[in-house]
């Protein structure tokens, strides 16, 4: 919802709404909470003015993030 209101107050509620970033893991590679944690750092790093939300996935053998960048810029539009 706070993407939403994002793109809202920019004038942008159509068009393309958020960006999808998949980043998986080697079996065994990390834990859940490193995973969330190297996609925490990658966020930030990719999305710089950007509201990012991380998911962090354990029902694979793999443990995978779903990274959604939204795709206003809050600071700018």
């Amino acid at each position: 919802s706070q993407m939403k209101a994002t793109r809202e107050l920019w004038g942008k509620p159509d068009g393309i709404q958020a960006h999808h970033v998949i980043q998986s893991f080697k079996p065994g590679e990390v834990t859940a909470k490193q995973a969330n944690e190297i996609g925490q750092e990658l966020a930030r790093a990719i999305s710089k003015g950007h509201e990012a939300v991380i998911y962090t996935h354990t029902d694979k053998e793999h443990i995978h993030n779903h990274i959604i960048i939204n795709a206003v810029n809050f600071e700018s539009g």
